[in-house]
């Protein structure tokens, strides 16, 4: 009986703290503006009138039907429904945090409602321009001076400086044509990208 009141209790709860943290002061979705990280339209044009959260995937609840979206440093939580279509993905629980997703949605009293959510399909590499994980981790133990090549992190600037491999240097997607410098100059060095993951 108490676990059953317990229950009843946390989930409103919960639901109230998805709403505030969606529809907080911070959000730009107040003001009939999108939701985007702060490098989305570095590769993207979109409308910033039309109404979209775009961002990486961080979690969903089932039984609450709430997406939440971390939308540069902040979560966004958008509620979901059977009406929801969802497009390069099955069900929500095969969502990963690799998952960029670009969410359709309407405002209402309680909060967001996801109308379309667009999950960004894996980038096609063919199989001989790919590095398995032990291959990389040898070159990266033989260090780019030996091993001669050349190591670029294509991720955006504050991911980069959240992490990255060892000898790395940063060449966002975005600025390739301004950062040429950190090719090699010499042509039969190998360059080596990589980025948050498929996506």
């Amino acid at each position: 009986m108490k676990s059953k009141y317990c229950r009843l209790l946390v989930w409103p709860l919960l639901l109230a703290a998805g709403l505030f943290y969606g529809t907080g002061p911070a959000g730009a979705a107040e003001e009939g503006k999108s939701l985007w990280g702060p490098n989305c339209l570095n590769c993207h044009n979109y409308d910033p009138k039309a109404k979209l959260i775009l961002g990486d995937f961080q979690s969903y609840s089932r039984m609450a039907n709430l997406l939440t979206v971390k939308v540069g440093p902040r979560p966004v939580v958008v509620k979901v429904s059977s009406q929801t279509k969802l497009e390069n993905a099955k069900t929500y629980g095969d969502l990963t945090g690799d998952n960029a997703l670009k969410i359709a949605f309407e405002e209402k009293p309680d909060g967001l409602h996801a109308q379309k959510v667009t999950v960004k399909p894996p980038l096609k590499v063919p199989a001989n321009q790919l590095l398995s994980t032990k291959d990389m981790e040898k070159l990266v133990a033989t260090g780019p001076e030996a091993g001669k090549f050349v190591l670029l992190d294509s991720r955006p600037a504050y991911r980069f400086q959240e992490e990255r491999i060892p000898g790395a240097q940063n060449m966002p997607l975005p600025a390739f044509d301004k950062l040429t410098n950190l090719l090699p100059q010499d042509k039969g060095k190998m360059v080596v990208f990589y980025c948050q993951g498929s996506t």
